[in-house]
């Protein structure tokens, strides 16, 4: 299994994201550690599609990803990135509407009382 790991803030994996990469190679998969800052992705309008690159290239397949999102400011512009992969049909842990949710206070304990669950 290809696993991306998409991490904001910093160009290098942190202690955290390289044992996540460590246990997934000795699981026998693929690890990929991509930085946020280095995808971004083209809309093509005439062909309703759009298309993520990083580094300048087509991304590859990939079976999964795992996104890392220490995300402060521009919360919602930043995480359009992990948006894009979920449309692609990927799976992604960490998905778009659950960061946004957690990273507003307010849309947390609006969550939680939806639920029924104590804040």
């Amino acid at each position: 299994m290809k696993i991306g790991i998409v991490a904001f803030y910093h160009p290098e994996p942190s202690y955290e994201e390289r044992r996540i990469l460590e246990v997934a190679c000795s699981l026998g998969h693929e690890g990929v550690f991509l930085p946020a800052e280095e995808c971004f992705f083209v809309q093509e309008f005439i062909e309703k599609t759009s298309k993520i690159f990083f580094r300048g290239k087509p991304l590859e397949k990939f079976d999964g990803f795992l996104v890392r999102p220490s995300v402060v400011s521009e919360v919602d512009a930043r995480c359009t990135l992990i948006a894009e992969l979920e449309l692609l049909g990927v799976p992604v842990l960490n998905k778009y509407t659950s960061i946004i949710v957690a990273k507003n206070k307010i849309s947390t304990f609006r969550a939680l009382a939806r639920e029924n669950l104590p804040f």
